[in-house]
């Protein structure tokens, strides 16, 4: 296993879920899916912040850690840069689904 792996794997199965739930938001939204999205990035990152946080506190606590030999050595707060991504596209991806959800109960 590379460096590049976690980011390789989390780039290839997240970016077509995403890529879909945008497109079909942009068809069924048109000019609105934009604010859509723009009203789901404060709870995404507000998740998202808690869970890198939490991360960062098992990690200090040594209830686990990460390999720097599987990671691209940059991190936040103690938690790799891709774990920190996890985060956020997992974060998305369910905030996305919701709305999709949410918007064809219309």
């Amino acid at each position: 296993m590379t460096r590049t792996a976690y980011l390789v794997h989390l780039v290839s199965w997240a970016t077509p879920v995403l890529a879909v739930q945008l497109v079909v938001l942009a068809a069924r939204d048109g000019r609105r899916a934009p604010g859509v999205v723009a009203r789901l990035l404060p709870a995404v990152a507000g998740v998202s912040a808690w869970l890198v946080a939490a991360d960062a506190v098992a990690v200090r606590a040594g209830l686990w850690r990460f390999a720097p030999e599987r990671h691209l050595g940059v991190s936040v707060a103690g938690v790799p840069l891709e774990e920190v991504l996890f985060f956020v596209a997992s974060n998305l991806l369910v905030a996305l689904g919701v709305a999709l959800v949410g918007g064809a109960r219309r």
